[in-house]
Order: C-alpha cells, then sequence, then structure tokens
C-alpha cells in the first residue's frame, strides 16, 4: 500500500484548534468569549460543590447536622451548574450537526463544480471516506468541546483549591499531572503516523465496495476471481486497516489506564502506606482525596478526548485537501444564451489533449485534432480499442479541457470561462453514464412529451413517466441505454452524442437507431456525432473519422 499521503500531505504548523476555530467561524455563527465564559461558570460552579462538600464534612464528620446555608448554597450551585450546561451543551451539539451537514453539502456543491479531471485524480473512494468518516470525527469535536472546557476548568480551579488546601497535595498532583502528560506526549508522534495509515488503508478498502456492488454479476461467474478478490485484497486490506485501528485505541487505552494508575497510587499511598509507617505528609488527608476523586472524573473526560484530537485532526487535515476541490471551481462564464440555439458549426484547430504522467504510467496525448462539423449533419467515429475515442469524447464535451489548439462554435472561440456554456450545447449518452431515475432540471409537465419518446423507443411497456420520474430503471443494460436515450432526447439539445449507444441492442432496435432516429435528428438541424462499429449503417453518416493512436482521420 502506498503511504505517500502521509508524507505529502502532513500537518500545518498551525494549531489544530487554531484550525477548528476558524473552521467553526466559516461555517455558522461561533463566539469563542460566550463559550468560554459558559464553560468558565459551569467549572467553577462544579469546583464550588465538592468545596461545599468538603465544609460539611470538615464542619460534621459524623453527618448529623443540618445546615441551612450551605444546602442553600449547595442547591443553587448545583442548579446553576446543570442549568449552564444545559444551554451551552445543546448549542455546541447544533453547531456541530451544522458542521457536518455543511460540509457535507458544500463539499457536493465543489465536487459538481470542480474541474473534471481534478476531481478524477482525486479519487472517489477517497472523498467518500472523507465525508462519511473524517467529517464526522472532526464534528465530535464540537460535540465534546463544552465538556472538555467544563473539565479544564473544573481541573484548574480544584488545582488551585488544593493550594489553597494543601500545598503540598498541590504539589504532588502536578507531579503527577507532568508524568501522565509526558507518557501521552511519548506516544503522540508514532499514533498519528498510525491514524494517517489506517485511513489510507481505509480509502483504498473503499473502492472494493464498488467492486462487489458493480461487480456481483461477473463475481458470481467466475468463483477464482471472487475468491482471488476477496482473500487477497478485500480481507488483506481490510484486516490491515483493523489492526492499525486497533493499535491506535490500544496505545490510547493504555495511556488512560496509566492516568489512572498513577492516581489511585498517590491514593493509595496517602490512605495506606503512609500510616503503615506512621508517616503523614498532609494534616488533611481525606480532604485531600476527596478533591482527587473528583479530579479524576474531569481528568478522565480530558483523557478520552486525547483519541478524538488525534482522529480529528487528521480527519481536519484531510477535509482541507478536499476543500482544494473548490479552489479548482470552474468559472461559469457566459450563459448559454452566449451561443446560438442552433450552432451552425463546430470547429476543433490542432486540439491536443495530453494526460500527466503519474506514479508508474506514462502520460497520454491525443491530437493534433482537426475537423468540422456542422448543423444538420452526422459524424461517425470509430477506430480500436485504445485509440483514444473515449478521451476524444470527453474533449469534445468539455469535460477535459484542451492543452493546446483552439476550439470554434460559429464564430465563437471556447475559453475557460466559456467552458460551462459550450458543454450546455452538448446531449451526450456516453458508454459508462449514470442513469438517473428522475428528470431534473424541467421547469413544467413534460409527462406526456417523455411517455412519446419512450413509446417511440419500445419502453412504454416497461416504463411509464410520472412527475418527472421513470417509475422504474430496474431493466436490463440496454434498455437503461434507451432510457438514457429517452433523456437526452428530451432535453432536446443542438448537439448530441451517443457513444456505443447501440452496441447492446437487438437488430429491430439498431436499425431504428440508425436509419429513423439519425435522420430525424439530423432533419432538426442537429450535430449528431456517434461513436460506433457497425460497419453496416457507416452509410447513414455524412461524415466518417477513424481514430489511431490519439489521432483522427477523415475515411472517404
Amino acid at each position: 500500500m502506498d503511504y505517500t499521503w502521509c508524507k505529502k500531505n502532513k500537518p500545518t504548523k498551525k494549531m489544530f484548534f487554531v484550525k477548528y476555530y476558524g473552521l467553526l467561524r466559516q461555517k455558522g455563527s461561533f463566539s469563542l468569549f460566550k463559550l468560554i465564559m459558559l464553560g468558565l461558570v459551569a467549572g467553577l460552579s462544579g469546583t464550588a460543590l465538592i468545596i461545599i462538600i468538603n465544609n460539611v464534612i470538615v464542619l460534621d464528620p459524623q453527618n448529623k447536622t443540618f445546615f441551612p446555608e450551605l444546602f442553600a448554597a449547595f442547591m443553587s450551585v448545583m442548579g446553576t451548574h446543570f442549568i449552564v450546561q444545559r444551554v451551552y451543551q445543546a448549542a455546541l451539539l447544533k453547531l456541530s450537526m451544522n458542521l457536518i451537514w455543511e460540509v457535507k453539502i458544500k463539499s457536493l456543491d465543489n465536487i459538481r463544480n470542480a474541474d473534471f479531471q481534478k476531481f478524477l485524480s482525486f479519487g472517489t473512494n477517497k472523498v467518500y471516506n472523507i465525508l462519511t468518516s473524517d467529517v464526522v470525527n472532526v464534528s465530535r469535536i464540537g460535540q465534546m468541546l463544552a465538556s472538555i472546557i467544563v473539565a479544564v476548568i473544573t481541573i484548574v480551579s480544584c488545582l488551585v483549591y488544593l493550594l489553597w488546601l494543601t500545598p503540598v497535595g498541590f504539589l504532588i498532583s502536578i507531579i503527577t499531572m507532568i508524568m501522565v502528560g509526558t507518557v501521552h506526549l511519548f506516544n503522540e508522534k508514532k499514533m498519528k503516523r498510525k491514524i494517517q495509515e489506517a485511513v489510507v488503508e481505509e480509502d483504498a478498502f473503499f473502492k472494493y465496495f464498488d467492486y462487489i456492488f458493480f461487480g456481483l454479476k461477473e463475481l458470481k461467474l467466475n468463483r477464482k476471481i471472487s475468491d482471488d478478490l476477496y482473500f487477497n485484497h478485500i480481507k488483506l486490506s481490510g484486516d490491515k486497516a483493523k489492526k492499525l485501528r486497533c493499535d491506535v485505541n490500544i496505545r490510547f487505552l493504555n495511556n488512560t489506564l496509566t492516568g489512572q494508575i498513577f492516581f489511585f497510587g498517590i491514593i493509595s499511598l496517602f490512605l495506606f502506606i503512609l500510616p503503615y509507617f506512621d508517616v503523614s505528609l498532609l494534616s488533611n488527608s481525606f480532604q485531600y482525596i476527596l478533591v482527587t476523586l473528583y479530579i479524576m472524573g474531569p481528568a478522565q473526560i480530558v483523557a478520552q478526548f486525547i483519541p478524538e484530537f488525534f482522529h480529528a485532526s487528521v480527519g481536519l487535515d484531510r477535509f482541507r485537501e478536499l476543500e482544494k476541490l473548490e479552489e479548482s471551481r470552474e468559472n461559469s462564464g457566459p450563459g448559454a444564451a452566449a451561443f446560438s440555439a442552433a450552432p451552425s458549426r463546430l470547429v476543433f484547430s490542432e486540439v491536443i489533449f495530453h494526460y500527466e504522467k503519474t506514479y508508474d504510467e506514462e502520460g497520454f496525448s491525443i491530437g493534433p485534432l482537426s475537423f468540422e462539423m456542422l448543423k444538420s449533419e452526422i459524424v461517425f467515429i470509430s477506430g480500436g480499442n485504445g485509440s483514444g475515442k473515449s478521451t476524444f469524447i470527453s474533449l469534445l464535451t468539455g469535460l477535459y479541457p484542451h492543452s493546446s489548439g483552439s476550439i470554434m462554435v460559429d464564430d465563437m472561440l471556447i475559453e475557460q470561462g466559456s467552458k460551462q456554456a459550450y458543454r450546455s450545447l452538448f446531449s451526450s449518452v456516453y458508454t459508462d453514464n449514470y442513469l438517473f431515475d428522475k428528470i431534473f432540471g424541467l421547469e413544467g409537465n413534460y409527462d406526456r412529451e417523455m411517455n412519446e419518446i419512450l413509446k417511440e423507443l419500445g419502453l412504454a411497456s416497461k416504463v411509464n413517466f410520472v412527475n418527472g420520474a421513470f417509475s422504474t430503471t430496474d431493466l436490463s443494460f440496454g434498455q437503461r441505454k434507451r432510457l438514457s436515450l429517452a433523456a437526452s432526447l428530451l432535453e432536446d439539445k443542438p448537439v448530441y452524442v451517443f457513444d456505443e449507444l447501440a452496441a447492446n441492442q437487438d437488430l429491430e432496435f439498431k436499425d431504428y437507431f440508425y436509419n429513423t432516429l439519425l435522420p430525424a435528428l439530423k432533419a432538426k438541424g442537429k450535430i449528431v456525432i456517434v461513436v460506433t462499429h457497425d460497419e453496416k449503417y457507416f452509410n447513414v453518416a455524412d461524415k466518417h473519422y477513424k481514430m489511431e493512436a490519439g489521432r483522427i482521420f477523415p475515411i472517404t
């Protein structure tokens, strides 16, 4: 497994809480001052409770006297403590939920507007893991923040009380905390590294979900392939991710237990060992032990927070990496109205597209490509596997940016700012197209028009269109392709691109597609580009180009 991500994406030197605070401010209204003030009241009121309890014990060790003033103070402080806790923990929970969903919603917006190539290079499995796991890890910090602030303030105020109560006990507690903190810091770097390795392994593991979900039929046909995928890939990857996560969590557990051992060791020292040797370091050992036991509760909260902090720290760095997609958001430029509703020609002049070199793969180029496609023209593209047809279609429809050369629609030069408007001219059915069960972007009711198209394509007995949605998409592969074609035809765009659409159709539909549908689109003034190997219908084309090694050649 490649762990270069861990090296390339080291956390920035900016402190985690500074980055996290900035994220909270970015995602919603957030007042650090109010948070600290509420936490201060909650923490001090919690300490006041233990002070009142201590005073009752001192005044009446036998617990036979009622102290109305102390009782009133206790009830008032307790009420304040829990009311304040309720108010600001609820506020932080809302903030955390807002953070989770704002991040997910905004990320999907960034993805849909991102440069297509950059998104593909990012990796869908990694994006999925960030949005389902890392964002939740980050949000947990917000959920725990209220308890953490109260815990820290409680610990500090209790230490101040200990200093007043017994300076020697205070010093012993401080030394104990320093020792516990040293143990935690000793393991910090290694634990964070393990977490980074674990999330990278989990990114790799997520891709196997696609293998199982979308390749199940192929796996059912070949048990050898299925076993190889499971035992030599899925299980190994899952076991490795599991081991990394277990190692990290066990280290955190060891740290937590170490802290408890230190504290209980100090208590046993004053409660059993020193009395055995008739040694007394403190005049009020039981009060010290009571305060120490009270401190252990908040200390446990802080200890439980540490693993969450490490996971959130790694998650926040990965989330910040995902935000880079926002930097690649495409400028929408002029709207579709900038082009003619029915452009008369589409011209490529010496256009080149180049794949960058990645890892062990050499870069790949197609071009230079020069051709002209005219209104009311059917253009066929053919070529063998690896000739560059799929890349050409992505370049033609504006998914990939051209590296050099020029693309013209009528007399308008296509530049980066006009890419979205250029893409809006096309309606495409790709070989790997995704079929939505609902047609989005419709204004008005098109049920009648779509059902007529479904009837024309021979699908009326299988599916109907009601309230902007298909009644089912649970169809054969060829029928799903036809359903995608139906959605494409309803768009009524000036340029149509069909990539091997007829390859998995029966002979009757093929004949309809080539001899009826394509001429009908041509008669409507459309530019129609068809990637095909159906030699029987080559005569339908007005122009025919063949692709070889990334170049395009006219066939006369």
